[in-house]
This record gives structure tokens, C-alpha cells and sequence, in this order.
């Protein structure tokens, strides 16, 4: 079984064709497409997307660049989003992450706890 285990087709550059580009990905044999979510906005459209496709399933999470976006009511959304939706699969984009951004190392790590 063919798996891509980490896409973002909820992307805006695929408003135009992202049915084209899901029945590619079949045609070219992948069975299950894990669509993640990289803060609460885009884990909103995994989850979305996952409904309305049989192959997709989500990830939701907040990637460590995104955290100093994170809001107090954001706490418990990805929570809300995997108990609400048999096919959100995981909570990904989430950990430590010092390649792009130093400055909020203490935040990240406070978001991450939570």
C-alpha cells in the first residue's frame, strides 16, 4: 500500500485543480493521502477535506513557526478537531523546530507542552 503521509492539498495553489491532483495521486497508485494541518486554520481544512474524500485523512497540529499565532480559545481545538472526526489520523507539525526561528524557543516549547 502506497501512503503519502504528509501532504497539504488544502493549500490555496490547489484551488484550482486539487481534484485533479488527488485522482493523479490515485491513478498513480497512492491509496491514502495524510493531509496536514500546520495551524488551526489549515488543520480546519484537513479536517474538511478528509470528509469529503474517502482516501483522505488528516493530521492537525501547529507548526513551531505558527505558535506566536497561537490564541488562548486555540488550546483546545485540535483536541476538539481528532474527537470530532473518525479521519483525523494524528496531531503532526507539532514539536520544536530551531532551523527557521530562534526567537520563540520558550514559546514553542510552552505550545508544545500543551
Amino acid at each position: 500500500m502506497l501512503i503519502d503521509t504528509h501532504a497539504h492539498l488544502d493549500d490555496e495553489q490547489y484551488d484550482e485543480d486539487r481534484n485533479e491532483v488527488i485522482q493523479r495521486a490515485l491513478d498513480q497508485g497512492i491509496e491514502m493521502i495524510i493531509n496536514m494541518g500546520a495551524d488551526i486554520a489549515s488543520s480546519r481544512k484537513a479536517a474538511a477535506l478528509a470528509a469529503t474524500h474517502d482516501m483522505i485523512y488528516a493530521g492537525v497540529g501547529i507548526h513551531p513557526e505558527e505558535v506566536d499565532k497561537v490564541l488562548a480559545r486555540d488550546e483546545y481545538v485540535l483536541a476538539d478537531l481528532v474527537a470530532e472526526n473518525k479521519k483525523v489520523l494524528a496531531i503532526g507539525e507539532i514539536g520544536l523546530d530551531y532551523h527557521f526561528r530562534t526567537d520563540n524557543k520558550d514559546l514553542q516549547k510552552k505550545v508544545f507542552i500543551k
